[in-house]
Parts: structure tokens; sequence; C-alpha cells
């Protein structure tokens, strides 16, 4: 990359972002206009230095202005292979653009393959935007050396470099053997890929026609005429490299439409010709020469083969973007070998999501690729004749078995019998030494098995309990076991923990009992199996923690009383007036010890509910109502923010339910402030109720739904399972000026569960979220299981 690299990879990088942008948003969504606005200001300064600026492409890599930029650059190369996509050689951008002409040019990038397929392709669809002050350039690129450029005749706003190109009177290349002369002579200036059977090269100036039909044929037939033609006057090793690479380079460039119009797979005929390079290489006079050489040639053509390869799925895909079969057929031919399939498969996820095409197609292609394969490992061919031999022989064994039928059957159960005693004496062995208490019954719950470690935490026999209840003589801490409702969780999994007490009641122990339900192939449940687990030593700990932070939370409170009250005073100007400049550092103290007397209160909220000890008042209350005074609330950062605040109530006047009244309020108000935290300014915030009928999670079915709706950055779906955690912020980068201590969701969650009720999250990246929960109408309090014996 030159020196003035950093001069235009600023204003690269803008546009490059603006357009993945644009795919992931909406035009009018505040990320993509963030992203415009950023854009337009690096055109801004570009233009105060320069009349125009042109970008262009070839070979992934991005040209500015007729400088190449770095392959390492990673977002020239993405803006490079949005060219190649679009079919575009170069836009030329002068100056007086428009952020309007801007935004239009960008949508226009952003689409589909099979959206401008619709209008005509990209050309079309810019040609009937009429950008006053951006135009596409015409001209053709190709790299020769590093960083060196050559062009034809046509437009292209890079400076000229490579002379007019004629193709009047020019007789087709039928061999290879012309090309690799001419490579020799001269550097080969450009490919230009046609539609049809004919590809074109250009040599000095010189635009000559390719038989690509002959062409693939001596490839495929006579690689030897092609290597000796190659290794001719041979002398130098470095040279001789670059003629080989460039000859295949050339090949694959030039024959690549015909190839897949055709269909035609020449990796076969690449991999001959590597072999007879090698043969080659060693039989040259001086041979030692050229050793490092022929070491290279199966690293070379390989490469070559890939690149063939990918360019011909990228072509399949841009010229043909709705044909699957195609492209199957393509991928059949090509990725036969699944290390191959391996080596390129992200790459060509890249390769296909540039053009249009979906890597999960990409991905279903290869998967019924590979399960055709297996289907084809495990079938056996076998022609009549053996099929007639395998028969007869069958036969004879089996008159054979028969004789000796009776003996050789005491032998396999007698060495079946012994096997099993083996298979027992390991599972015996490894049940004996777990650490973890295990305990399995029957579906009438009785014992069958208990370890030494299940034996030694309950205190009993296994020769005491086996045959008997579980609950027999243990009062009813293990019916954990048999239980259904409450602690079934999926996968038939249930999980509690469980108090033991001594006889004298002065020890106390927690298990964690986690069992599962044993079902038949039927599908009948025919026993439970619990592993114990003592958790004594941990539930102590939690508890130390718990007091600590209630202790400490509690102790902060009085002084931040005093701080807030003093500072209230000030501000008030009670005890004399403030400069403005105190006011303004007397304003930031005050916000930030609310924002730790909100920590505090929610570090107190967690303790109660963890302890057990948050109570509820629960009575009869409109929620419409308390809706509207929470939504009051919020109006004054609403309005700075300029976000509108919108109800979706139903017909009802009064909508009634039996709650607690301040704790719903507390939820209500979570969720609205979460999303004032991260609606960008100018968004929504809906709030809407509505009654549901019948909900199996819900006691008595019949419940009130309350949801609060953002047009905030949304929620990732692997973040959306964590949400509810304690001190877990997710998504996006955190709005500036906006803190929270990540307990705020977590409370909520336990406070509707309180209620018997359930909440979740609807999100998605870019479109906003939707937090909602349900209550029953009639209070019915969450159940809580304490057993002890």
């Amino acid at each position: 990359m030159s020196d003035t690299a950093p001069k235009y990879m600023p204003l690269v990088k803008a546009v490059s972002f603006a357009l993945k942008q644009h795919r992931l948003y909406s035009d009018k969504h505040p990320i993509t206009q963030e992203t415009l606005k950023n854009l337009g200001e690096e055109l801004e300064i570009y233009f105060t230095r320069h009349e125009r600026l042109t970008l262009g492409a070839m070979q992934h890599r991005l040209l500015v202005d007729g400088e190449v930029t770095g392959e390492k650059d990673a977002a020239a190369v993405d803006l490079a292979k949005d060219f190649e996509r679009l079919g575009l050689e170069g836009i030329i951008f002068e100056r007086g653009i428009t952020p309007a002409e801007m935004r239009l040019l960008i949508s226009l990038m952003a689409q589909r393959a099979k959206s401008l397929a619709d209008k005509g392709g990209f050309r079309k669809a810019f040609d009937e935007a009429c950008f006053p002050h951006i135009r596409l350039s015409q001209g053709k690129f190709q790299l020769v050396e590093e960083n060196e450029v050559v062009v034809d005749e046509k437009e292209t706003g890079f400076p000229a470099g490579g002379g007019n190109v004629s193709e009047q009177g020019a007789a087709a290349v039928t061999n290879i053997s012309e090309i690799i002369r001419r490579i020799r002579q001269e550097p080969v200036a450009s490919v230009e890929a046609v539609p049809g059977p004919e590809s074109r090269v250009i040599f000095s100036g010189m635009m000559m026609p390719l038989d690509a039909e002959k062409l693939v044929e001596q490839l495929e037939k006579d690689p030897k005429g092609i290597v000796e033609a190659a290794l001719a006057d041979a002398e130098d090793e470095v040279r001789l490299e670059q003629l080989i690479r460039k000859t295949v380079k050339l090949m694959i460039d030039g024959l690549l439409t015909y190839l897949v119009d055709q269909g035609k797979d020449i990796t076969k005929a690449l991999e001959k010709l590597a072999k007879e390079m090698e043969r080659g290489l060693s039989g040259l006079e001086g041979g030692s020469a050229f050793e490092k050489l022929r070491e290279k040639i199966p690293g070379i053509f390989e490469e070559a083969t890939d690149e063939f390869r990918i360019q011909m799925i990228r072509k399949t895909v841009h010229d043909h973007p709705d044909d699957v079969k195609l492209l199957e057929k393509m991928a059949k031919k090509l990725f036969k070998d699944k290390d191959v399939r391996d080596r390129l498969r992200e790459s060509l996820k890249d390769e296909v999501s540039g053009a249009g095409l979906s890597p999960k197609t990409l991905e279903s292609i290869f998967s019924k690729l590979e399960e055709q394969q297996d289907k084809k490992k495990n079938k056996v061919s076998v022609n009549a004749a053996e099929l007639e031999e395998l028969r007869k022989k069958a036969e004879l064994y089996d008159a054979q078995a028969e004789e000796g039928s009776s003996d050789k059957q005491v032998q396999l159960l007698e060495l079946e019998n012994k096997m099993i005693r083996h298979q027992k004496q390991r599972i015996d062995a490894v049940i004996q030494n777990l650490a973890e208490g295990l305990l399995i019954v029957d579906e009438d719950g009785k014992v069958v098995l208990m370890n030494p470690a299940a034996e030694k935490l309950l205190g009993v026999k296994t020769s005491e309990k086996a045959g008997h209840q579980v609950a027999e003589g243990l009062g009813n801490a293990h019916m954990v076991a048999m239980a259904k409702e409450d602690l079934r969780d999926r996968n038939n999994l249930l999980s509690q923990d469980v108090e033991l007490h001594s006889s004298d009641d002065e020890t106390k122990r927690v298990l964690r009992a986690s069992s599962a339900v044993i079902q038949n192939e039927d599908g009948q449940t025919v026993g439970m199996v619990s592993v114990l687990s003592d958790i004594t030593r941990q539930k102590e700990i939690d508890e130390l923690k718990t007091k600590f932070v209630a202790n400490v939370s509690h102790e902060l409170r009085t002084p931040l009383v005093a701080i807030q009250k003093s500072l209230e005073l000030m501000i008030e100007r009670e005890l004399g007036d403030v400069t403005p400049e105190q006011e303004k550092f007397l304003n930031i103290a005050q916000r930030n010890i609310e924002r730790l007397s909100r920590l505090i209160n929610d570090l107190l909220d967690v303790q109660r509910l963890e302890a057990g000890q948050m109570n509820l008042k629960p009575r009869a209350f409109p929620v419409a109502g308390m809706v509207q005074h929470v939504l009051s609330t919020l109006e004054t950062w609403a309005k700075d923010k300029g976000i509108a605040l919108k109800t979706d109530f139903p017909p009802e006047e009064t909508i009634e339910i039996e709650a607690d009244p301040d704790r719903i309020t507390q939820v209500v108000t979570n969720l609205a402030g979460n999303a004032m935290k991260f609606t960008p300014d100018g968004g929504t915030i809906l709030v809407d109720i509505r009654r549901v009928e019948k909900d199996p999670d819900i006691p008595g079915g019949a419940c009130l739904e309350i949801g609060v709706k953002d047009t905030g950055m949304g929620i990732d779906l692997e973040d959306q399972k964590k949400i509810f955690d304690k001190f877990v912020q997710v998504g996006l980068t955190q709005p500036s000026g906006i803190s929270s201590s990540g307990l705020g969701l977590t409370i909520t969650k336990e406070i509707v569960e309180l209620h018997s009720g359930k909440i979740w999250v609807e999100s998605a990246p870019g479109k906003g979220s939707r937090f909602a929960f349900r209550l029953p109408l009639k209070f019915t309090p969450h159940r809580k299981i304490h057993t002890s014996f």
C-alpha cells in the first residue's frame, strides 16, 4: 500500500461501514443515519483538497485514485468484493456531491442480487437514479505486477497507463503454447471474460479472442505439450515460476465464463498438468537448479485449483443467483473431496454471501453431498456370478453350522454371560466409587439401589432401605424424587435443595438432589435416578454473602440520606446563594447520590428475594391507571430525547387485577426505564395491555399481559437467554451517560414469578425489543417447597 494510504483510508472505511450497516438496518434506523452522517463528513474533508474521487476494483483489491490498497486492509477488501458482486469496474465521485446522492447510492449498492436483477441490474437502476455528481467508469483493470495497474481506453477516472487497445484483425488463440510464448515475451495487460464460448486476452494493446473449446481440449489431452512449451529455454528458476503462475492464472480467468456455461471442471486436468510439470522439471538438464521450484509445483497448482473452484462458484451464483440446482451440480463436480470442502468452506461462505446467497444454502448443499457420499460408501457392488458364489458359500456354512449348533450355542452363551458379568463389575465399581450420592427407585417409589456416598449422606444402609418406600423412615426428604409439577424441568430433569437435620437438631446439612425419570422403550415411567450433592458449605457462603450485602446496604443508606438532604438544601439556596459553577457540581453530585441510592435499593430487593422475605400486599387495582402514572413520570425524559410514548389498551375503561400494586408498578417502571435508556433519540415506546383467556403456564388460565415495546438496538438471541441473570448487561454498547447495576431485570423477573406469572423478551438486532409479562387475574402466590428431616 502506498504512503498516501492514510489520506484516503478513513473515507474507504466510512463507505464500507455504511454499506454494511445499510444491509443490517433500515434506511431510517438511527445507526444507519449515523453511519451516513460520518460518511458525509469524510467526503466533505476529502473534497476540500480534491476535485474528484475514483474507486475501482480488481482481483479483490481496491483502487483509490489509482492507488492499489493493501491486501490486509479489511474495509478495502470488503468494498472491492462489493464492487465485483455488482459487476462494477469503478465509480467516480465529483466535488459537490450531496448527502442525498450518497444515501441513494449506498441504498442501491446494499440491495440483494435478486432485487437488482428484477430491476434490470445495478447499472440500469443506477442510470434511472440520475446522479448529478456520480458516474460509473467503463474501463477494465488488471494488476500486472505488485501495485502496477494497466487500463484500457475507456473512461476509468484513473491516470492513463496502458495505451489504447485494438482488436482489429486479431486471430483467435487456439494453442496454449502461443499464450506461453507471448507471456515470455511481454507481460499480459488484462483478461476480459465475455459471455459465450469466446474469451479475450490483451497483449501489447492488441485484444485477441481465445478459442475456449480448443484450449480446454488441449489442457485435458496434451499436458505434456504444454509443459514442453513452458520449459523450453528455461534458464532462470524465478522467471520460470512467474511464467507458470501467470499461465495458469490467465487460463482460469480467461476461460471462466465458458467453463461455467458448459459446466466443465478442469481441476483434474490441472492436477495432471502439475504432475507432468514435476516430471518435466526433474528431466531438465541441470535439474538440480530447479529443485526448489519442483517442490513448489504441487502448492502452486493447489492454489490454482482452489482459486478456480472459488471463482466457478462465485460466478455461478453471480450469473444464476436463483438456480440452486445448477449450484448443486457445480458443487458436486468441484468438491468431491472432503479435504477440499473443509479447506475452502469458510472462503466459499464469504464469496457466496458477497454475491447475495445465504451461506446456509451452501452449507445445505455440502451436507447433502456428504450424505450421498456416505450412502455410496455403504453400498457394495457384486455382479451376478459373485452373488451366486456367495449364496453357495452361505448354504454350505448353514449346513456345517447346523451340525455343531448345540456346542456353539453353549459357547456363545458362556461368552455372553462372561461379558455381562464383566460389564456389571465395571458399572458396580463406578457406582461404588462415585463421590456423589446415587439413589435409584422403581415406579412404585421403592429403593432399588444406593451407593456408599448416598448411604453416608442419608445415614441409612442399602440393606435397610432396599425394597422399601423411599420416604419410609426419611420423613418427606426424598419425596422430591417423585415430584411432578413444580420441580419438573425440560428433558424430565428435576432439581431441589433438601435440608437434613441431625436427631438432636443441632447440625444441619443441605443436599442438592438432581433427578431424572427412567422410561422404557414404550415411554412408560419405570423409575427414577437421583444424584445427591452436599452443598452445605456453598449455602453457608451464600448466606454470609447475602447478610454482608444486606448489612452494608443498610449501613450506607443513613449517610446517603444525610448527604442527599444536605445537597437539596444547598441547591434550593436554603443555606445561601451559590454560583452557577457551584450549582453545576452540586447537581452532578445529586445525580450520582440518586444513582447510588437506586443501586442500594436494588441490592436490598435482591437480598429480600433471595431470602424469601419480600412480603406482597395484594389488592385489586386498575392496571391502566397504574401504567399511565408510570409513563407520566417519564414524560420529561422522553421529551428531552424526542421519544414518543404510546399506549394500546383494550376498549374496557377499567381493567383490574389482584396483585401488589407497588411491586407491579416497580416492574413496569423497570421495563419502561430500560426502554428509555436503549431507545435512540426520535424513537417510540409502546405499552400495551391485553387480556388472555387461556395460558397453561398461569394458574387459573385467564391472565393479563402487559408489554413494553421499543425501537432500540435490539438483543441477540444468545444474549436473550441470560438477560434476566444478576449483574448482566448484554446487547450493543451501553449508550453514553447511561449506567445500570444489572439487577433491574432480575428483580422484575422475581417479582413476576412471586405472583405466579411469567416474563419473556422478543427481540432481534436492529429491530427493537418487546418485554412482556403475564399475571393471573386473581392473586396466586408462588409456592416454594421446603423439606427437612
